[in-house]
């Protein structure tokens, strides 16, 4: 008790002393920041009613308030950009402070002190520091600013966020997959991206970047009209809200007092990239060009920018081609042209059109324009209106070594987006402020196809090429795509009022910010059908083993529906002293579906779940952050805070429940003989025209009781919602330094998570200990124990909530802000992820089947190895401008080193026999076994076969002896397998070779005449690369988890598989081939730029 009373006094002594001195308000906005200070004399004594006024350096813009008893004053609401803070008192000589930068959503402190004075004399004028932003007040969580000059000097690929994005510690990357970034260990669909505060991301949920026009190789608005932006993992502001991942908070470019405008062409071939085959043999060219203006209508008044960009680029398609030169191992061609031919050939009997098997490219024409008016309607309101528009195509087509396809597989992909927003800013005389805000968006999106039909696979073809590889043959429209498009509208209002309560020690924020949404979505996978077929012979014949259809169910299987997501929130910003803030806030949002899909009631009688209901659930989100000045000077900071993060839902998931209800949209329906399911319907040019609706024998989803697969979500679901801890801190060192340091903690409340309801109990366990959820015949075919009634192809996928995943990291580093000639910054990260199950798809089942490799019950929640697990980064940017004054130049680059993608080893699927073979656990699936570890290679029985014994190397007898031995070396090799003998892989625990990439840029400014300046610039991509044929090439043995292993070509009487181990995998080269793709060479880029 004494002990308690000790600490009550102690605690209440402390605040007591911080409450006792003078406090500044730090509140800020979501688009904008803010100034805040304390005005006092030279005796130290505070100054009541001193007038101060805030002038935009470029603007003109400018706002006047009066300190409040206590001295202090607060300016928020103010364009990012330079300030001038001057201040006038009675009695006092008059004081400033210039050069104030105002950073995005931070509070910067200028403090003055006052000289009395009898008579008018000249100001006193301070320079504020450039690195004021770093140690602001509102600071609370760990943050990476990207200001205009570090977008104008630092080399960019495709001129787009993601480029810079990558330099934030807290942020990873997946090489193998375009521009896909994960932040806080979390999937990539968890980020918000907002420009001027409106929300800029996919929120459907479909492409890797996240940005609107990323489907289609896009960006969601010109490098050329973005003035800043920072990314964010945990703002403990309650205004910033909807992610779990990361926030990317950007705001454009506005016009000043003086005329200002810029154009700028870049260009890149193969003659300035490397001469690698890949690059070579292919057309390679990238143009882009663009410009901006900005300037007054009005001095001081009203102001306007309009930017705009375009760019036409043709890149290599990914993957090997008939004819390919100078690649061997993985990922060398494994077709001729013969064999082509003989596929061409069997297609054309039924109609079908095949194509080319030679090199092709990819083009992508991408248009961005933006335009922005400001008007200061009076001295207490301004206006802000901004318009982005997207225009983008893109080729889709790529190969890979194991499935080659034909240019009949190749589609197109066009998306077109419209952004207006309109920001309303007032500020009262009492030190009150608000801001509205009002959005609109409008996106289409489509893919389209030069032919209508099939797709067609022929699977386990050997290869004329490689020795002991089989390939697959694909030819027809890809069956993801065959209809798909998407059309969304949004409207976005926000609400801020901000008014200081108990002398200005606190300033609340009350705020709303609620999401209308309106979409069409027409997925339609496999709506002209997809058919498979074990051999070449089996095609020539007519004789398919599989086929799969998307069957319309009711009157429109589009999934057309509204949803809002609404949210409110209150916050209290309470500068305890100058040196110490906490930040206090609720947040609370829910998404709202307006309209529900249709009612099936078997369903509901069977698992208990209504199709009809989508779940409107709220999550509460309180957070509480803090900034400590240490030293009481602004050279050493600590702060950090926890709370609750929600995100609004990737609405693709939950369209599925529109779409696959067993009463309207899309059934699919898979005939292959397997697990119950009937077989293939007849193959001929009449299936070929019109897909077949039903199996053979009549069987189909709209046939007697069937239903088909179904998807379902439980009424108890919530949105992402994940509990987040950060503790960092700043410290200025010599030389203009900052030192760094950030831990960050998340563990999920609400994580998504899928089971199939329509799938038995377990059977039993294998021999490794698998859980089985069915049987295997002695000819290797699995049949699924399904639920009974059978009438859901074994296909009820059920979307709920988990809340095991978690993921931790810490990094420390150095920045440098420009002073001088030198502006730097580099971090190491040491981070782990953990998730119960990776939604990397847009579809249910395709999440159920490969969004966690395991060999445990469905239900098991436990957490796994996260895809998105990326245990160490480094990141370092640095730009440096030479000492000569004349005709500046500038070096600046981008290094970024970190882990490879992890992955798990799994068992091969093959047909033998006319059998379908791979299923280890009997669930349906393939592709999603992970392997048994043996603690001694010859536990497995293998299968002799002839091919090669090392890479390249002529074909021999493979014996079981020889396959054991090589797999035994194999399993020695990998850490990550030969600590996990005796077991089944864990989920994930293998990982691709550490990456490292390096971009170089050098920018010369030649001649100009009056204002105008004239710069050329030189980038190389990839420079090491340039540098050794063998460095920055990004290894791996694929870009998805699962990776093949064992092709199973049949079962012992005791249940074991009998499988091939391909002894070339030894081989690091082999096992860990070279990515084929452009960004995997070193590429030259050149750039002129005028400007004035």
């Amino acid at each position: 008790m004494r002990r308690f009373v000790r600490l009550a006094l102690t605690v209440s002594s402390v605040l007591a002393a911080f409450l006792a001195r003078p406090t500044i308000g730090a509140a800020q906005g979501v688009t904008t920041g803010a100034i805040s200070g304390v005005v006092s004399d030279s005796a130290g004594g505070t100054i009541e009613d001193a007038v101060v006024r805030v002038s935009n350096l470029a603007t003109g813009f400018n706002r006047t308030v009066t300190t409040r008893s206590n001295g202090s004053y607060f300016v928020g609401g103010l364009e990012i950009g330079r300030y001038r803070v001057s201040v006038t008192a009675i009695g006092f000589r008059p004081g400033a402070v210039n050069e104030v930068r105002v950073a995005l959503t931070q509070t910067v402190r200028a403090d003055l002190a006052l000289v009395r004075q009898a008579v008018q004399i000249q100001d006193l004028v301070t320079v504020a520091l450039a690195d004021a932003a770093v140690f602001a007040p509102t600071r609370t969580g760990p943050q990476t600013t990207i200001s205009d000059s570090q977008v104008a000097r630092l080399p960019t690929l495709n001129r787009q966020l993601q480029d810079f994005i990558r330099i934030s510690p807290q942020v990873t990357t997946n090489p193998g997959a375009g521009g896909e970034l994960s932040a806080a260990g979390q999937s990539n669909r968890y980020n918000s991206i907002q420009v001027d505060g409106t929300t800029q991301n996919d929120r459907f949920g479909l492409g890797d970047t996240g940005e609107l026009g990323g489907q289609a190789g896009g960006r969601g608005i010109s490098l050329e009209a973005i003035k800043e932006y920072q990314i964010v993992v945990s703002p403990f502001n309650v205004t910033q809200g909807g992610f779990t991942g990361a926030l990317v908070n950007a705001v454009t470019k506005n016009g000043t007092n003086r005329f200002t405008g810029s154009a700028f062409y870049t260009f890149r071939n193969q003659e300035l990239a490397t001469n690698d085959p890949f690059i070579a043999q292919n057309k390679f060219s990238i143009k882009q060009f663009g410009g901006s203006i900005g300037g007054p209508i009005i001095q001081d008044k009203l102001h306007f920018f309009v930017a705009g960009e375009l760019n036409r680029s043709t890149r290599p398609a990914g993957g090997p081609f008939v004819g390919q030169q100078g690649v061997s191992g993985a990922n060398a061609v494994r077709v001729d042209q013969a064999t082509v031919d003989r596929f061409n050939a069997a297609l054309a009997q039924y109609g079908i059109e095949g194509g080319s098997g030679a090199s092709q490219s990819n083009d992508n024409p991408v248009g961005n324009f933006v335009a922005r008016l400001d008007w200061q309607v009076s001295p207490t309101s301004r206006v802000v209106i901004r318009e982005i528009y997207n225009d983008q195509k893109a080729d889709d087509f790529s190969r890979s070594a194991a499935t080659f396809a034909l240019t009949s597989n190749r589609f197109k992909r066009s998306e077109q987006v419209n952004s207006l927003t309109g920001q309303f800013f007032k500020t009262f005389g009492n030190g009150a402020s608000n801001e509205f805000q009002i959005g609109f968006i409008r996106q289409r999106f489509a893919r389209a196809f030069d032919q209508i039909g099939p797709q067609i696979t022929v699977t386990n073809i050997n290869s004329p090429t490689v020795s002991g590889q089989t390939v697959n043959l694909r030819a027809g429209p890809d069956s993801s795509s065959h209809v798909n498009q998407l059309d969304q509208d949004f409207i976005e209002l926000r609400n801020d009022l901000t008014f200081p309560v108990g002398g200005g020690n606190h300033l609340i924020t009350v705020g709303t910010r609620n999401d209308f949404y309106k979409v069409r979505n027409a997925f339609w996978q496999n709506a002209f059908g997809s058919w498979g077929f074990s051999s070449l012979d089996d095609l020539e014949a007519g004789i398919p083993n599989r086929y799969a259809v998307g069957v319309a169910v009711g009157d429109d299987p589009v999934a057309r529906f509204r949803a809002a997501n609404v949210s409110f929130y209150v916050q209290d910003q309470w500068t305890l002293n100058p040196d110490f803030s906490l930040t206090l806030g609720l947040r609370a949002e829910a998404p709202i579906f307006l309209d529900e899909p249709g009612f099936r009631p078997e369903v509901e009688r069977d698992f208990g779940r209504r199709t009809d209901k989508v779940p409107s659930n709220f999550t509460f989100n309180p957070r509480i952050g803090f900034n400590w000045d240490v030293s009481g000077t602004g050279s050493t900071q600590l702060r950090g805070g926890v709370g609750f993060f929600a995100g609004t839902p990737p609405y693709v998931w939950l369209s599925n429940l529109f779409t696959n209800n067993g009463l309207s949209g899309i059934s699919q329906f898979t005939c292959d003989g397997s697990s119950g399911r009937p077989a293939p319907p007849a193959f001929n040019t009449e299936s070929v025209q019109s897909a077949p609706q039903v199996c053979a024998g009549g069987v189909g989803p709209t046939t007697g009781a069937n239903i088909g697969a179904v998807n379902t979500v439980d009424p108890n679901y919530k949105q992402t919602q994940v509990l987040r801890a950060s503790l960092g801190g700043d410290h200025r060192l010599p030389w203009g330094l900052i030192g760094t340091f950030d831990a960050l903690y998340t563990k999920s409340y609400n994580s998504p998570f899928i089971v199939n309801l329509a799938m038995g109990e377990p059977v039993g366990t294998d021999f490794a200990g698998r859980v089985m959820y069915g049987t295997i015949a002695a000819n290797g075919r699995a049949t699924t124990n399904c639920a009974t009634p059978n009438i859901y192809s074994c296909g009820a996928f059920d979307l709920r909530n988990s809340s095991n995943d978690y993921a931790y990291s810490i990094s420390g580093g150095l920045t440098k802000r420009m002073a001088g000639s030198l502006e730097a910054s580099m971090f190491y990260t040491y981070g782990r992820s953990y998730s119960v199950q990776d939604f990397t798809s847009s579809v249910a089942r395709s999440n159920f089947q490969n969004g966690r490799v395991t060999a445990l019950n469905q239900y098991d929640d436990r957490a796994g190895v996260s895809s998105y697990d990326r245990p160490h980064r480094i990141a370092a940017a640095v730009t440096w401008t030479a000492p000569w004054k004349d005709y500046g130049t500038d070096i600046s680059l981008i290094y970024g080193g970190q882990s490879g993608t992890n992955f798990t080893y799994i068992y091969q699927s093959q047909t033998i026999g006319g059998n379908l073979i791979g299923d280890l656990n009997a669930d349906g699936f393939f592709g999603n076994d992970p392997v048994y570890i043996p603690n001694t290679a010859s536990e497995y029985t293998y299968e002799q076969y002839t091919g090669p014994l090392v890479t390249n190397g002529p074909n021999a007898t493979v014996t079981p002896a020889l396959q054991a031995a090589a797999f035994d070396e194999f399993i020695s090799s990998l850490d990550c397998l030969d600590k996990q003998r005796g077991q089944i892989q864990s989920r994930s625990s293998c990982r691709n070779p550490w990456f490292n990439s390096l971009n170089l840029s050098v920018r010369q400014s030649l001649p100009g005449l009056g204002g105008h300046r004239i710069s050329l610039q030189a980038d190389i991509y990839n420079f090491l690369n340039f540098l050794n044929n063998d460095w920055g090439q990004y290894r791996q043995n694929t870009r998805f988890s699962q990776v093949n292993l064992l092709p199973v070509r049949g079962f012992t009487a005791e249940g074991r598989p009998i499988v091939r181990f391909d002894p070339r995998l030894t081989d690091r080269d082999f096992a860990f081939a070279k990515n084929l793709s452009s960004t995997n060479y070193w590429q030259g880029q050149v750039t002129a730029r005028y400007s004035f």
